[in-house]
Formats: C-alpha cells, structure tokens, sequence
C-alpha cells in the first residue's frame, strides 16, 4: 500500500471510530435520560417538536452510521453479496430497540426499526456507489462497444 492509501484508510477507520463513539454516546444519552441536559439537547428539542422528527433522526443517525462502517470496513460483504457493516449496523439497532422493552423510561416501537432500517439500507446503496467511487473494478467501469 502506498502512503496516500494509509493515509485515506487511517482517516476513514478514525472518523468511523469517533462516529462509533458518537452514536454510543447518544443511545446512552437516550436511555438514561440525560439526553435533555446534554450539549445535544437542542436537536431532541426540535426533533420532539417536528412531526415524525424522531423518526427522521433514526433515519439520519443510522443511515450514516453504516455507510462509515462500511468504509472501515474496506466495503467488505458477505458470502450473499450484503455489506457485512450494514449487517452489523442492522443488528446494533435491533438489539437496541428491543433492549428498550426493559428500559423503564423507553419503549419499543416499530416504526423506529423501519426507519433504521430505511436509513441502513439507503446508504448501503451509498455505499455501492462510494466503493466503486474508492475501488473501481474495470469489468463495472467499462462502456460496452456499440453493435451495428
């Protein structure tokens, strides 16, 4: 590998790691109820004010949330063709969701894991796109010649 790929890797598995942590941090947040004394509590205001907000930050959160996994992941997919980070993604905010049935102040609800699942599965499309974008292969690049 040369310089230049390390480098560009070593930024995309950082900015995964610190999107990682940010997501943790905001379940946490959620969960304990802290989320209304944080540094975020402005975008739970107005996502509890916006009709569907809630929703739309599932989407939003996790959405991006798989495509930097995926990234770090070197766009690794499994034996079906599916990212393996989108699966990962998946099965965080299932277990996440359903943990809410044992969460005193949260419930489950699920319209949340459409929405999860919406955002997943939009930038699993954006990560098809984003790895032929960082790793052309040929045989997909390659017009076809014209038959007369």
């Amino acid at each position: 590998m040369n310089r230049q790929t390390v480098l560009v890797r070593s930024l995309v598995i950082t900015a995964a790691a610190i999107f990682s942590a940010c997501v943790l941090w905001i379940v946490y947040l959620v969960d304990t109820g802290a989320h209304t004394k944080s540094m975020f509590r402005v975008v739970f205001t107005i996502s509890d004010q916006l009709t569907g907000g809630d929703k739309l930050g599932h989407f939003l959160l996790f959405g991006p949330f798989t495509l930097s996994i995926n990234a770090a992941l070197n766009f690794r997919r499994l034996g079906t063709g599916f990212y393996l980070g989108s699966l990962l993604v998946f099965c965080f905010t299932l277990a996440e969701e359903l943990g809410q049935c044992f969460i005193p102040s949260r419930s489950f609800e699920l319209l949340d894991i459409l929405a999860n699942s919406a955002g997943i599965l939009l930038f699993t499309w954006f990560s098809v796109w984003a790895e032929q974008l960082l790793h052309p292969r040929p045989e997909l690049t390659a017009v076809p010649a014209r038959r007369f």
